[in-house]
């Protein structure tokens, strides 16, 4: 009974449920051959990164890999962590030329 209940509750956690939690964005400043842009990548979703011109882009770009990589994760029935802290973390380092 306590299985089912928890594979229930399991089965409840869809995209949209995932992409409401508080996920932790690391952004960063970088300049290297191709310019100066922003890099950001979700803590705690492994490898779920993405880049853009700006750091409002880079947080809407960071949203789409979310996304898929929350939706890529369901579909093949692999585990999703849910957030480890709350917030959005920039870091305000000067990017190294």
């Amino acid at each position: 009974m306590i299985a089912t209940a928890h594979k229930n509750k399991m089965e409840d956690k869809n995209a949209s449920y995932y992409m409401s939690l508080p996920y932790t964005f690391i952004i960063q400043p970088h300049t290297d051959e191709s310019g100066f842009y922003y890099v950001g990548r979700v803590m705690e979703l492994d490898g779920c990164m993405s880049d853009g011109e700006t750091r409002y882009e880079v947080l809407d770009n960071l949203q789409e890999a979310m996304e898929g990589w929350i939706e890529t994760s369901l579909a093949n029935g692999l585990a999703v962590p849910e957030p480890a802290s709350q917030g959005v973390v920039f870091s305000l380092q000067k990017a190294l030329a």
